[in-house]
């Protein structure tokens, strides 16, 4: 049966961010009653509050006329001594858990001087971006000294003749992720709940805690979605239910049914939010976000164009909604969300029919190449609606992880979703996929 985490304001306020561990460096927790051992590994690089940030608050600064301020020096070894002057930051803010991005495929080349790299890593469309988009960024260049349409209403015009809605549902944003912080700082507030599946993307706790609520995290079975599971996690205090289809990491989807069920325990006044930042890789029986919400209004579909459509460094993304709660939205939402060549390349991406099946065609592809060869290798992987694979190595540390790097292969490792004997591998190209086999199975060798 999986299990509900419910993490209190208390227990919350204990942690608060620091370096980040290393692979053997266990995670400490505050003891005493109220606490129990911590065992989540998602909450890399969280440590209890010292008790030097008290002490520093509470020291006066010396106003002395004359007094030359002293230079901050941080420390090399990357402690928590801080100057006393310095703001200690909110509850809120140090209760928050570190989301540790993948480290850049540059970075561990410098590191290890490895020149020949293979980035499977981030989700990235192995085909680059789109044509279209390329040709729109060259020729809107010289207009880069203008500020952007705060509105974004080219974008969200073309969005809504794509989709079907009408452009005052829709609200773009600087990547899914923006969008979903949004949700969270317009929906939730101190005493309201948000529940999420786990392993799942870490920003849902991120933005849940930094909204001030309380994160609900309900563990998959089997890597699947338990939608019974987390309909039960859902009470009174609910206000967003947070749902990855497919999910990242593990690339599964949920049925129509499961959102129908989710929908039925909601309470009055709460959203269910569907991540649908892989929607376009995605089978043709996959629940469509956007075209539930033709049928319930408390369903927001939240998409992005940095995968399929290949503008990952472009930051665009986009969320649908009934327009009451697009509008509410936009009220927390930054003036200049979007800047100007992005809004203007997604416009010309979204037109570009070809390049977007030729993504699909080829990730499809070989995404049932790798998942063959995995199984052929003992590597299980869930059935993935993704451009990746969720593998595991029967192993519970980052060994196979790190010989890979020493290969030139870089993937994303486990451990930031609590499993560091799993690897989540991006589909590439047929040439990336058969570099990655060869790579793995020297990885594997336990000589």
């Amino acid at each position: 049966m999986p299990t509900t985490f419910r993490w209190s304001r208390r227990e919350l306020a204990g942690w608060t961010c620091s370096p980040i561990p290393t692979a053997d460096e266990p995670l400490t927790r505050p003891s005493g009653a109220g606490h129990r051992e911590a065992t989540d590994r998602a909450l890399v690089g969280c440590r209890p509050r010292s008790r030097c940030h008290q002490q520093h608050a509470a020291r006066p600064v010396s106003k002395r006329p004359g007094r030359r301020p002293r230079r901050i020096k941080m420390p090399e070894d990357g402690g928590d001594t801080i100057d006393r002057r310095l703001p200690v930051g909110s509850e809120r803010v140090l209760s928050l858990p570190s989301y540790v991005a993948g480290r850049s495929a540059l970075d561990l080349c410098h590191e290890r001087g490895i020149t020949d790299v293979l980035e499977l890593a981030a989700n990235q469309n192995p085909l680059g971006a789109s044509p279209l988009a390329q040709k729109v960024l060259q020729d809107a260049a010289h207009d880069a000294h203008l500020y952007p349409d705060g509105a974004s209403n080219s974008l969200r015009a073309a969005l809504g003749e794509v989709l079907g809605v009408a452009a005052n549902a829709v609200v773009a944003t600087g990547g899914a992720e923006q969008a979903l912080g949004l949700l969270a700082q317009a929906f939730l507030e101190p005493g309201s709940e948000a529940v999420m599946p786990r392993p799942s993307f870490p920003v849902y706790r991120i933005a849940t805690i930094a909204s001030g609520a309380t994160p609900v995290e309900v563990d998959l079975d089997g890597w699947e979605y338990d939608a019974t599971a987390l309909a039960d996690a859902i009470t009174p205090a609910t206000r967003i239910v947070f749902a990855a289809t497919p999910n990242n990491p593990t690339g599964t989807s949920m049925a129509r049914a499961d959102v129908e069920r989710l929908l039925a325990a909601l309470p009055e006044g709460a959203l269910l939010v569907l991540d649908e930042a892989y929607v376009e890789y995605s089978d043709a029986d996959h629940p469509d976000g956007i075209e539930l919400l033709a049928q319930d209004p408390r369903i927001v579909a939240v998409r992005t164009f940095s995968k399929a459509y290949g503008l990952a460094g472009l930051r665009v993304g986009y969320l649908v909604g009934h327009p009451a709660v697009a509008d509410l939205v936009t009220r927390v939402r930054p003036a200049f969300a979007l800047n100007r060549l992005a809004e203007h390349a997604a416009v010309a991406a979204l037109g570009d029919h070809a390049h977007l099946a030729n993504t699909r065609e080829v990730t499809a592809r070989n995404r049932r190449l790798l998942t063959q060869a995995l199984d052929a290798r003992g590597l299980p992987v869930p059935a993935s609606q993704a451009n990746f694979v969720w593998a595991d190595t029967g192993r519970d540390d980052d060994r196979v992880w790190e010989r890979l790097i020493d290969h030139g292969v870089v993937v994303r490792g486990g451990r930031l979703w609590g499993h560091p004997g799993h690897l989540r591998i991006t589909i590439g190209t047929e040439s990336q996929t058969e570099r990655l086999l060869h790579a793995l199975d020297d990885a594997m060798d336990p000589a």
